[in-house]
């Protein structure tokens, strides 16, 4: 396999195979894929190391929130102004997704602001999936006069198991005629499909072989599983994690590094009921709606949620400062399947 990997490497015209599992973006889909049947529920999640999800209710084609500022009256009435709000933060905001009539995400596009008194710059990514529900590509589109455009992407392979066999960081030209990779991560799972350990490759001369770059797991990660075979704790190196489970479905999970832990604690949906963040670049005690839509952070309240679609879908949302004062406005405008 690796082999095949410093192959692809070696030339800048040479065919890079298929397969795609960007977990930049993960969308997953509830039960009921059969016959194309149009999805009642889609969970998805925005970012790759994000373990919050949010969930949306009907068969959702695509869905925009539109953040912006809000500011106070003379009256001391508080109102939403032309002014949008690119701030970055933990969740999302003025972005747009789109799923297949499967629920599978297949476009995401947000904002990035790169400066404070600089224009956002607008980036997006489209998927592919191959015929077994298998994300197989992610192209990075970036933005100019004339519209989106590709030059690069994720490519995955899997092997007869399902299980990711290496990710390829493949270039191209835009129209495609010439492609090249200069990046590869393998993967290693125990008999029982978890995550052992991976690896990265990274080419170091022009049109040279991939060689050995990193290794993402210094100590290979270890599990513990219950009579079941579900995973009940997980360990790499200081890092230990723990499952518990009630009526068949993960109800916590908790996360300790050097004797500090996080804390989730999940709805049978498997979207995040509250979190508790110690070891993350965020801190502070969150908890959720059941779409995954956060309510409250410290004790404080931080959103409130009105105007809700026939779907059950909320479709304005106010965020409020730490003082209490409404600060943003958010409009979410979603289109169904019909």
């Amino acid at each position: 396999m690796l082999g095949s990997c410093n192959q692809l490497g070696k030339k800048k015209s040479e065919k890079v195979s298929e397969g795609d599992d960007s977990q930049q973006n993960e969308s997953k889909v509830l039960k009921g894929d059969k016959n194309n049947k149009l999805k009642d529920t889609i969970i998805w999640k925005p970012y790759i190391s994000l373990i919050l999800k949010r969930m949306f209710y009907g068969p959702v084609k695509s869905s925009e929130e539109v953040m912006t500022y809000m500011a106070k009256m003379p009256n001391g009435k508080f109102i939403k102004i032309n002014k949008t709000y690119y701030k970055s933060g933990a969740f999302p905001n003025n972005f747009k997704v789109e799923f297949d009539s499967l629920g599978r995400m297949i476009r995401y596009d947000k904002y990035t602001l790169i400066a404070r008194d600089e224009d956002p710059e607008r980036v997006g990514f489209e998927y592919e999936y191959n015929d077994k529900d298998q994300l197989v590509k992610e192209h990075f589109l970036q933005e100019d006069d004339l519209g989106f455009f590709t030059t690069k992407g994720y490519e995955y392979t899997y092997d007869a198991n399902g299980r990711k066999k290496y990710r390829l960081l493949v270039h191209h030209t835009v129209d495609y005629s010439d492609r090249w990779t200069e990046d590869s991560i393998t993967y290693e799972f125990n008999n029982q499909g978890d995550l052992v350990k991976s690896t990265s490759y990274r080419m170091v001369e022009n049109d040279g072989d991939l060689v050995l770059q990193d290794d993402f797991h210094k100590y290979r990660i270890q599990y513990k599983y219950d009579s079941q075979g579900r995973v009940i704790e997980k360990k790499e190196g200081n890092q230990i994690e723990r499952f518990i489970y009630q009526n068949g479905k993960l109800h916590t999970h908790t996360r300790t590094i050097s004797d500090v832990t996080d804390e989730y604690i999940y709805y049978p949906t498997g979207i995040v009921k509250s979190a508790n963040l110690r070891t993350r670049l965020v801190v502070g005690d969150f908890r959720f709606n059941t779409t995954g839509d956060i309510l409250v952070a410290d004790g404080r309240k931080v959103a409130d949620y009105s105007e809700y679609d026939e779907h059950g879908n909320w479709t304005k949302r106010i965020i409020y400062k730490t003082n209490g004062d409404p600060h943003t406005y958010t409009e979410r405008k979603i289109e169904y399947y019909e």
